[in-house]
């Protein structure tokens, strides 16, 4: 593990990193969760959000 990251208010679950959607250098990639269960009024539960995300390497 590399890093963690609280998705406060949101119920994010069962993150999945599906390797089609990794850039060739493996910095920038999507992350694909199941719905939001904290919003109740929303029905959706069982939705898919996608996050994009960036790495950036630091050298010293």
């Amino acid at each position: 593990m590399f890093h963690t990251q609280d998705f406060e208010p949101q119920g994010f679950y069962n993150p999945s990193i599906p390797s089609k959607f990794i850039s060739e250098d493996g910095r920038q990639f999507w992350i694909f969760v199941a719905g939001d269960f904290t919003d109740q009024g929303s029905n959706n539960f069982y939705g898919l959000n996608v996050l994009p995300v960036t790495l950036e390497i630091e050298t010293s």
